[in-house]
């Protein structure tokens, strides 16, 4: 049946690059005009971070009173936090961290948690991953329209979704094409606009096909959500306050992914949003169609309200093959949602996290931390641990300090013995025998971000460290109290340097050295740090700064950022979003290659890089 809107949206926006790809995005902006943004991105990316979407200040930068937000820099419940993006974890040896989710299968080795997702080899502090299984939805035989449900046209003898009606494909927007008298039954007027990849069309337009003109970097904007349809049940639910996620969810089957946001109903920065301390203000879960940004499902539990501020995780738990999604209840523990075969209803309830009442920006993450023996992950927040399939407890009162509210699960094998690590300053491993974490490395002081990588070689002192010889052993970066710290797993202090407050860090190869580096951003500025610039020198800031860019955060100071090869030259980009703009850095140099203005009070939050669309382009 032909009935369907041109849907458009906003708070969250995906912005078409180059050729057809994406991104999401406040002041005056010096390099590029309104309407850009930008973007980070490497094809060697070897780091794990715990913050997002994935996937974020400047040399002696100049530090501004931020109020600090949940970690270990302590905060009361009625104090606005400050922001920063969820994270997950690999292992040392080259797996990809990024937050936001985003939906990026990582190795048995990462973490994924609800906060960004990238695809190549990027690094952020939440990943997303689930199963792929056989797709649902569409494909019913046909012989004119009005054979197929609402919201679909009859193609060629198949039903199939539309986006709005059209003349040409100039009435038509994203990815699609403008189907008439060629494509539709006799006699069925106006033509309707469809995705690329239905006949009679080939899989993608003539114009986003072809190479990319390194140097001619030029998004425009796909789609975006700004309020929800008409007649929605929570209208006013429309603020997103956390990194949107990219999944394949089984809506439009398992092998088109989808955007999954939460938004909320206030303008608080506390604990209305922070934990829920007010039952009128709580977070919905929308699901969002990634070519369109068509809302297609919302989920809420009247009897689970859902932390506003907390991103989500999204994995299989229980090895059907289609993701669950789970995120953090008001008050305290945790809920998870299960697709039943038409929507996603409510599947576990687990109160017993040990966190009650507490501001957790931060966000559950997923991970397998018996290495397969059963194949199923588990769920970690904080530092408990939950049966995915079931939701039970399996370390019950077990409370890890470091790892409490507000601090994203940073997981994986840092150590390379082939068990599970969490990163709470020090480093604690998962007893399988026991169902408990047990002390296994001094590490690092415990902060409120952390994120892991293979920098190099420790010796015998500090000075004796080789950052040219990787070894397979992580060492741990971890930021905040205005300070941002590399260390190995024995306690060794190898890097320090300012920045005003600062949110969860990016690991990844910026140079196109070999070799990763470290981006943060605080209240003033993001910043990208370099073991090579230990002694400054041509090339660098100042010591252990590679390069600086002027930023604004002052609402929060621990926001995240991703990085990408939006080019495909090898040289990453680096993509970050403050309360004014959404930017793409050249990762060597810093120069920005894109600027898009939006409007953010930033909590753990950072844009995410992902082909959300299936056209094999990055958005």
């Amino acid at each position: 049946m032909r009935m369907g809107t041109n849907g458009k949206l906003n708070v969250w926006t995906s912005i078409g690059v180059s050729a057809c790809l994406g991104l999401a995005s406040c002041g005056d902006d010096t390099a590029g005009s309104a309407g850009s943004t930008d973007a980070t991105g490497s094809g060697e990316t070897v780091a794990t971070t715990g913050a997002g979407t994935t996937q974020d200040a400047t040399s002696s930068p100049t530090t501004t009173p931020t109020t600090e937000g949940p970690g270990s820099d302590s905060v009361d419940a009625d104090t606005t936090p400050t922001t920063t993006v969820p994270g997950t974890t690999t292992d040392a040896t080259g797996g990809t961290t990024t937050q936001s989710t985003a939906t990026s299968t990582t190795d048995p080795g990462t973490t994924t948690t609800g906060l960004s997702a990238s695809t190549g080899d990027t690094t952020t502090g939440d990943t997303t991953t689930s199963e792929s299984g056989s797709s649902t939805g569409g494909g019913d035989s046909c012989t004119m329209s009005s054979d197929c449900a609402d919201g679909q046209a009859c193609v060629l003898g198949k039903c199939v979704d539309f986006d709005g009606d059209c003349v040409s494909n100039k009435d038509c927007h994203g990815d699609t094409f403008c189907c008439s008298k060629n494509c539709l039954p006799m006699g069925e007027q106006p033509g309707v606009c469809i995705d690329f990849g239905n006949d009679p069309e080939g899989d993608a337009h003539e114009d986003c096909e072809g190479l990319v003109p390194v140097g001619l970097f030029q998004p425009s904007v796909q789609c975006e959500w700004t309020q929800p349809p008409a007649n929605d049940p929570f209208p006013n639910h429309r603020d997103v306050l956390t990194t949107p996620l990219a999944a394949p969810l089984p809506h439009a089957g398992l092998d088109s992914p989808e955007l999954v946001i939460v938004t909320y109903n206030f303008s608080d920065g506390g604990a209305q949003s922070g934990y829920g301390s007010d039952p009128a203000y709580f977070g919905v879960i929308r699901v969002i169609n990634t070519r369109t940004c068509q809302q297609v499902e919302t989920i809420q539990d009247p009897d689970n309200k859902m932390v506003a501020a907390s991103p989500p995780a999204i994995g299989d738990l229980d090895g059907d093959g289609v993701p669950e999604i789970v995120t953090h209840r008001a008050g305290t523990g945790l809920v998870a949602f299960k697709w039943d075969g038409a929507k996603y209803n409510t599947f576990w309830v687990a109160l017993n996290t040990g966190i009650v009442n507490q501001i957790c920006w931060d966000g559950p993450s997923i991970h397998d931390l018996d290495n397969d023996n059963d194949g199923l992950p588990e769920v970690v927040s904080g530092s408990a641990v939950f049966d995915g399939a079931t939701g039970e407890r399996m370390n019950p009162g077990q409370l890890i300090p470091g790892a409490g509210a507000g601090v994203i699960p940073v997981l994986g094998d840092l150590d390379a013995d082939g068990n599970i690590d969490l990163v709470a300053g020090p480093v604690w491993r998962w007893n399988l025998g026991m169902s408990k974490w047990e002390m296994a490395h001094i590490g690092a002081p415990s902060n409120r971000h952390y994120g892991f990588a293979d920098f190099g070689t420790p010796g015998a002192m500090p000075a004796d460290f080789d950052a040219k010889k990787l070894d397979g052993i992580a060492e741990i970066v971890s930021v905040g109290s205005n300070l941002v710290r590399l260390h190995t797993l024995n306690g060794q202090l190898l890097l320090t340097a300012a920045i005003g407050s600062g949110g969860p860090p990016t690991i990844g190869d910026f140079d196109k050295d070999g070799f990763p580096e470290i981006a943060a951003a605080g209240g003033t500025s993001y910043v990208v740090y370099d073991l090579d610039c230990k002694d400054g020198g041509p090339g660098c800031v100042s010591p252990f700064i590679r390069w600086s860019r002027p930023s604004q955060d002052a609402s929060s100071a621990t926001t995240g950022s991703s990085i990408f090869d939006f080019e495909f030259d090898g040289q990453a980009e680096a993509v970050y979003g403050d309360e004014c703009f959404a930017r793409v850095y050249e990762g060597k140099t810093g120069e920005v290659l894109y600027s898009s203005y939006r409007t953010s009070c930033t909590w753990y939050e950072n844009p995410i890089v992902a082909d959300v669309d299936n056209d094999r382009i990055a958005a």
